[in-house]
């Protein structure tokens, strides 16, 4: 003979922290599912608006807010992809650039650096003849 749950008499909350959290009731009577939310990673998006051609200056930046929780100190950039407004449609990965570890830069030079009161994005032009082609950036953090 096979044995047959029994209802606890005290509902039981299970809960998951840290990285992901989540929570759910069980008292035994049936399976539990625990929906996650995970705490630790952020996205940010935006544009950076590049100069003129020759406006004198090859760089472009833009400076953004932390999310909430997050600070130069407990953070770090695990990626960066842009794309300027010639080919909306491509999305450059990061390639390795000999900075400091606050630094990460990516596609067609977009850099990013995590400041101590905002994070700002860079991106460089090749040459001051150059049109302006704006730069659309996608930047993930995460919490260490």
């Amino acid at each position: 003979m096979l044995g047959t749950a029994t209802k606890l008499q005290t509902v039981r909350n299970i809960k998951l922290q840290g990285a992901v959290s989540g929570n759910a009731n069980f008292n035994g009577s049936e399976n539990i599912t625990i929906n996650t939310i995970q705490s630790n990673i952020s996205i940010l998006t935006g544009t950076i608006t590049m100069p003129e051609t020759n406006s004198n200056t090859l760089q472009g930046s833009v400076d953004i807010n932390y999310p909430s929780g997050f600070t130069n100190t407990n953070c770090v950039v695990i990626s960066v992809m842009s794309h300027n407004t010639i080919h909306t449609d491509w999305w450059g990965t990061p390639r390795y650039h000999a900075h400091s570890s606050s630094v990460t830069t990516g596609n067609g030079d977009t850099c990013v650096i995590l400041k101590p009161n905002n994070i700002t994005v860079h991106s460089y032009k090749a040459n001051n003849e150059e049109a302006r082609k704006d730069v659309t950036f996608k930047i993930v953090l995460m919490k260490v």
